[in-house]
């Protein structure tokens, strides 16, 4: 999946300001603050926002979690049916995010976490590219490592681009695009460093090696 120069205006406020970047097979993962277009992006990328310049190009179907969503009385069925589909698919990844049996629940009575993975089981069993706005958000901490497990896994076969504050996925990425005033700058993982992360976000941000991972804290 390619973006090239994306321009995108919202409310008047030029949001998106030439944005490039290349997601490959695995993992992109899209960091930046409030307000730095993330989810204006991913909106972009799927088709949901037209951009006033630039070209997206997407190979293959593509499945979309949004950050937010309706808080519908439905079946949990339903919700996943909307659109067309055979619910054998759709059953099999709710039983993949560990959600095996909820076709007759009413969506509205899940809690926020498993609605989020409803979704999440809908976006990976409609496409081969996978867009992800905020994926560990509202996650206690057994589901968060259920779906970074299912990332670090799945990337082989699916493509994701996922947009997050979350910067434990750094870890089960292979590309960060960091946004920046509306503009990307793409890194590998390991040119993630310290002093980019503080100029991204306007924060003192320090790493440190816990079992061979990083972990991020804030110099307050």
């Amino acid at each position: 999946m390619r973006v090239e120069g994306i321009r995108l205006s919202l409310g008047g406020r030029e949001v998106l300001r030439g944005v490039s970047f290349e997601a490959a097979d695995g993992l992109t993962l899209i960091l930046g603050p409030n307000g730095a277009g993330k989810t204006t992006l991913l909106r972009a990328m799927a088709g949901i926002y037209r951009p006033d310049a630039g070209v997206v190009e997407v190979e293959g179907p593509l499945g979309y979690l949004p950050a937010e969503f309706f808080n519908v009385d439905m079946r949990v069925a339903d919700v996943l049916l909307a659109g067309g589909g055979r619910l054998e698919k759709y059953s099999w990844w709710l039983n993949v995010v560990g959600l095996a049996g909820y076709e007759e629940r009413i969506f509205s009575t899940l809690s926020t976490g498993e609605k989020k993975l409803v979704l999440l089981a809908k976006a990976l069993a409609e496409g081969r590219t996978v867009l992800l706005d905020e994926p560990t958000a509202n996650l206690d901490p057994a589901h968060k490592a259920l779906v970074m497990g299912l990332l670090s896994r799945l990337k082989k076969v699916k493509r994701f681009i996922a947009a997050s504050h979350d910067l434990d996925l750094i870890d089960v990425a292979d590309s960060v695009v960091l946004l920046r005033g509306g503009t990307a700058v793409q890194l590998r993982p390991e040119e993630v460093t310290d002093e980019e992360l503080s100029k991204t976000y306007g924060a003192r941000i320090r790493s440190f090696r816990l079992d061979g991972r990083r972990v991020f804290a804030l110099d307050f």
